[in-house]
């Protein structure tokens, strides 16, 4: 009663916090503040944070990104990284121009496709699946006229 009349209220228990989410906390400002997409092309790279190091990642070396669950695969010409984000937020800091989400699952680097047979793009060894809902925009954005399926 007395703590309630100090406006203290009840105690109540805290949950523990999680390394990850105070990180993903403390930087989420970061990516708010990033400039639009026409300023951050001349950057041609991003820093990525994945096994407790900070890689810096030029953005040709980059062939497609792949959600799994709340983390993101980044796989490069040699080798992947995974880092604790999501496809959304990552599509967010790459530049439009060179990138394009083909399927809820999947970024693919433009300048990467070797070809696009059906509803499956060919990267290097890689056949990305292409969903209905993304393919006229990717036609239109490699200035693909009519189906071509």
């Amino acid at each position: 009663p007395r703590r309630e009349a100090l406006g203290l209220g009840r105690q109540q228990s805290r949950k523990p916090v999680h390394r990850h989410r105070v990180l993903h906390d403390q930087y989420s400002h970061m990516r708010e503040k990033l400039p639009g997409d026409g300023e951050r092309e001349g950057t041609g790279h991003l820093m990525i944070k994945s096994d407790g190091k900070l890689y810096q990642v030029e953005l040709d070396m980059i062939n497609y990104l792949e959600a799994c669950g709340d983390y993101v695969r980044i796989h490069l010409e040699e080798g992947n990284l995974v880092t604790h984000d999501t496809l959304k937020g990552m599509e967010r800091l790459l530049p439009q121009d060179g990138f394009l989400r083909v399927h809820r699952s999947f970024i693919v680097a433009k300048g990467k496709i070797r070809y696009i047979e059906g509803n499956r793009i060919r990267i290097g060894s890689a056949d990305i699946p292409v969903a209905v809902a993304y393919r006229e925009a990717l036609l239109r954005a490699l200035d693909i006229k009519g189906d071509h399926s």
